[in-house]
C-alpha cells in the first residue's frame, strides 16, 4: 500500500483532501460575495438583508451537501485526525471564519455606528458556527434532517449577528 502513499498521513491525507477542499470552495465564495455585497453598500438594506439570510441558507445547505456526500470522509477527519497534518482542519476553518466575520463585524459598526464588538465574541460566534457543521455530521444520520436543524440554527445566527449592531432582520 505505501507504494501509492508516502506514509500513513498522506493515505489518511488522500482520503479527506478533496471532501475538505469543496467545503473550503463553497466559504471562500461565499465570504467573497458578502465581502463584495458589505463594500458595495447593499449588505445592511433591509432587501439585501432578507437576501442574505437566504443565501446563509443556500450556502449552509450546499455546505451539509458537501458534507454528507463524503460524510464517512469527513467523521474521519472529525474523529480520527488526531497525529495526521489534518489535525487541526477544524481550527483552521474556524480562523478562516473568524477573520472574515472580524472584517464584517468592523465594517458594520462603523456603518450603523453601533459599538464595536471584541474580537473573543467574534472568535467564538466563528467556533459555534462551525460547530454547528461538526454536530450535524457527526450527530445526525440523514442530510434531510440536518438541513432541517440548519434551518433553526441559520436563523438564530442571523437574527444574533444583526442584533449584535441594533437591526432586526426580516426573516420571513
Amino acid at each position: 500500500m505505501y507504494f501509492f502513499f508516502q506514509d500513513k498521513d498522506d493515505l489518511f491525507a488522500s482520503l479527506v483532501k478533496e471532501p475538505l477542499a469543496n467545503v473550503y470552495a463553497v466559504m471562500e465564495q461565499h465570504f467573497a460575495d458578502e465581502k463584495q455585497a458589505l463594500e458595495s453598500g447593499e449588505f445592511l438594506s433591509g432587501a439585501i438583508q432578507t437576501e442574505d439570510a437566504a443565501d446563509d441558507f443556500r450556502v449552509t445547505v450546499d455546505i451539509v451537501h458537501a458534507m454528507y456526500s463524503s460524510r464517512n470522509q469527513f467523521r474521519l477527519l472529525l474523529e480520527k485526525s488526531q497525529g495526521s497534518s489534518l489535525e487541526g482542519a477544524v481550527d483552521q476553518i474556524v480562523q478562516i471564519s473568524d477573520q472574515h466575520y472580524q472584517m464584517l463585524a468592523e465594517t458594520m459598526a462603523k456603518l450603523t455606528g453601533a459599538p464595536p464588538i471584541e474580537h473573543n465574541v467574534i472568535h467564538w460566534i466563528a467556533h459555534m458556527q462551525i460547530d454547528l457543521f461538526v454536530y450535524a455530521v457527526t450527530h445526525i444520520e440523514s442530510e434531510q434532517e440536518a438541513i432541517r436543524y440548519m434551518e433553526h440554527a441559520v436563523r438564530y445566527m442571523v437574527c444574533g449577528w444583526y442584533g449584535m449592531f441594533g437591526i432586526v432582520p426580516d426573516m420571513e
